[in-house]
């Protein structure tokens, strides 16, 4: 996205915030590997092969706003739009829009949720045939009864008719639980399941062969909490591709680790300032050991926001 557009949208963003608008956050962000390279990939690219992008690491800028939202008894509903916007790697840049729906089943702690969101863009990185891109829309509900909550979650990924072999479904089912007096602490636990649908005229492989991305994997994941607005969260993901006829992917198993800690405290009323972190880290195993490095990667981002609820 261009400079110019940039600061359009934000005159238009915080003019229509305004009038209308509910709930508002901001925030810089420094990526360190927003195209997911690995070592061998980032020490290519500062010897000065071509890759399509300017730089290995990035700063944006990410604006959520919440411009309307309701209430009917005991329904809730509302929309958000989300941008993140890259200065070095503009091609990077993609937005989010998501709809949420709630009700309460005669308590404030027994609710159902229901949320749909769209991305039309999503850049993973460029490659000489093309930018390897996708359209994504995902459903991810919610049943929590007191401490314990039932989560779901259902995704398709289309991708540009020369990569469409990558075409797939997610699916997502998990178990949370929060402990202690006041929710602070809680665990959770997901299995998921990728699975590729292949068109008749997908694209090919580099080897010529067609691609299968088909995955299941399970992930557990530990969190606190503070009223004091200090969080932080561990997970750790096992995936293992399950691809007979892709040499690329056969016998690949991925394990991912993910820490994020986060802080915010009040400024005035309504309003907060928050720090954020995260760092997250895959390792991949593979019949190839170039492929095992080329799939292995780490990466961290800083963040500093503000937020307006």
């Amino acid at each position: 996205m261009r400079k110019g557009s940039l600061v359009g949208f934000l005159v238009f963003f915080l003019f229509d915030f305004y009038l209308f608008g509910e709930k508002i956050s901001f925030s810089f962000r420094y990526d360190t590997n927003p195209f997911l390279l690995s070592d061998s990939q980032r020490d290519d690219f500062l010897s000065g092969k071509e890759m399509g992008i300017k730089t290995y690491d990035d700063l944006l800028t990410r604006i959520s706003f919440q411009p309307f939202s309701w209430a009917i008894k005991e329904y809730r509903f509302s929309f958000t739009f989300t941008g993140n916007f890259y200065y070095q790697n503009p091609i990077k840049s993609y937005t989010q829009f998501r709809t949420q729906g709630k009700r309460f089943f005669g308590r404030v702690n027994r609710f159902g949720v229901i949320e749909y969101e769209f991305c039309p863009y999503y850049l993973i990185r460029p490659l000489k045939n093309g930018n390897l891109t996708y359209t994504s829309h995902s459903w991810e509900g919610e049943l929590t009864s007191k401490k314990t909550s039932l989560l779901f979650s259902f995704s398709l990924r289309d991708y540009p008719a020369l990569y469409n072999a990558y075409d797939s479904k997610i699916y997502s089912l998990g178990l949370r639980s929060a402990f202690g007096e006041i929710r602070s602490a809680f665990g959770e636990i997901r299995g998921e399941f990728k699975l590729n649908f292949l068109s008749a005229d997908g694209g090919l492989s580099t080897s010529g062969e067609k691609p299968d991305i088909s995955y299941r994997g399970i992930m557990g994941k530990l969190g606190y909490r503070s009223r004091i607005g200090l969080g932080i969260s561990l997970s750790l993901e096992k995936r293992d591709f399950t691809t007979k006829i892709d040499p690329t992917h056969r016998g690949r198993k991925d394990l991912i680790g993910e820490m994020e800690f986060s802080f915010s405290f009040p400024l005035k009323k309504k309003s907060y300032l928050s720090f954020g972190y995260l760092y997250k880290k895959r390792k991949s195993n593979s019949e190839s050991e170039e492929i095992s490095e080329e799939k292995s990667y780490e990466k961290s981002i800083f963040s500093l926001g503000v937020r307006y609820e």
